[in-house]
């Protein structure tokens, strides 16, 4: 094995979920450098397990999950920026998907489709054909623009996911050495 990189020695395979929290939590806020996949990988089912969990600790309320949410993906943005590094991309990939995130969860929470929201609360389960008819002819342009960003915080996530499987090549990229590899002797 090569030297350690953070305490974590190069060459291994694959971090340990323990190793990949430590690194994670040891760089919080260093958006600098690279990441190993299992680090990624690692850290990121922890952020999803707490966000799944924080689900359903705000009770339903659709403002202070928005809030929560927002927060706990704090914690998976560096780490997701180190990622792409790893594999010689740039952190612009995570900030797109991330800003696309927070404008989809702020238009659903805070903004005008909470009126459609209210509205197809207000129908209770006996929605009609009729009515879905009716919530299109009045709130067409809410409806599309919830879509729109659905559709491109979608697009924009699986973009960063699919980068997330890549492995990283041994040699150093402009971001550093790799920490899978280390120096190349």
């Amino acid at each position: 094995m090569n030297e350690p990189y953070l305490g974590i020695p190069t060459g291994k395979p694959q971090l340990s979920v323990a190793e990949a929290v430590k690194l994670a939590l040891g760089r919080l806020t260093d958006f600098s450098g690279r990441s190993r996949r299992s680090e990624f990988w690692w850290w990121m089912v922890i952020v999803m397990l707490v966000n799944y969990t924080s689900g359903f600790l705000t009770g339903g309320n659709l403002q202070v999950s928005a809030v929560v949410s927002a927060i706990i993906m704090l914690f998976g943005l560096a780490v997701t920026v180190r990622r792409l590094h790893d594999i010689g991309q740039s952190g612009v990939w995570v900030y797109i998907s991330y800003a696309l995130g927070l404008a989809f969860q702020a238009y659903v929470a805070f903004g005008p489709f909470r009126e459609v929201m209210a509205e197809v609360a207000a129908l209770g389960r006996k929605i009609q054909p009729q009515d879905l008819e009716d919530l299109m002819a009045e709130y067409s342009t809410i409806i599309y623009t919830y879509m729109g960003l659905t559709f491109a915080w979608a697009v924009s996530s699986i973009v960063v996911v699919v980068m997330g499987f890549i492995d990283s090549k041994p040699e150093p990229n402009k971001y550093g050495e790799s920490p899978k590899y280390g120096a190349i002797q």
